[in-house]
């Protein structure tokens, strides 16, 4: 299982991630938790521990992405509950559509996009794959550009280049392996 593990992670790129929680409906820290650390879930792919969770949620409300508003619910200890704002609606949502931009981020960033096209009304899950496609397909051919221009570079380069495109012709693979499979559930 490849677990990304976001503890000591302050990339927002990452972080946006909890915000896709709130698209439908307000929900209490621990639920949001509760989602995120659900194994048939992004907890297949992704972790963090609780405290570190509740800080990003206090980032996202200084950044007014979220507010909150506290329950009381009998002599239970009250609760917050976390609403999306506008601002943190079009901050996802802009998250959602734009390409993974490196390499070492798309593992993770993109099987977390993929998590909440069913839940985003307004994002195409198509359109989101064909981006990424064509940003690999332009990753792939820089990295042949430098194989084909290789003055002077060692043995070892030369490898590590060709590992790092067999990397992105995989990854330009499976997207298409998920375009086609998206399109025979959209004819059904």
């Amino acid at each position: 299982m490849n677990i990304q593990y976001v503890n000591n992670m302050s990339d927002e790129n990452i972080e946006l991630v909890l915000l896709g929680f709130l698209i439908n409906k307000p929900k209490h820290g621990y639920e949001i938790f509760k989602e995120v650390s659900n194994p048939n879930g992004i907890g297949n792919v992704y972790r963090i521990k609780i405290g570190k969770m509740y800080s990003i949620l206090k980032k996202f409300e200084e950044k007014d992405y979220i507010f909150s508003k506290t329950i009381h619910e009998g002599k239970r200890p009250p609760k917050n509950l976390f609403n999306l704002t506008k601002k943190g609606e079009i901050a996802f949502e802009s998250w959602m559509v734009n390409p993974i931009t490196h390499g070492r981020d798309f593992r993770i960033l993109f099987l977390l996009k993929l998590f909440f096209i069913k839940s985003s009304k307004k994002i195409n899950g198509l359109t989101l794959i064909s981006s990424q496609k064509i940003e690999c397909e332009e990753w792939a051919k820089r990295i042949k550009l430098l194989i084909i221009n290789e003055n002077g570079i060692t043995e070892y380069q030369r490898i590590v280049k060709q590992y790092r495109l067999s990397q992105v012709e995989g990854y330009i693979n499976w997207l298409d392996w998920c375009e086609r499979t998206v399109n025979e559930k959209n004819n059904i």
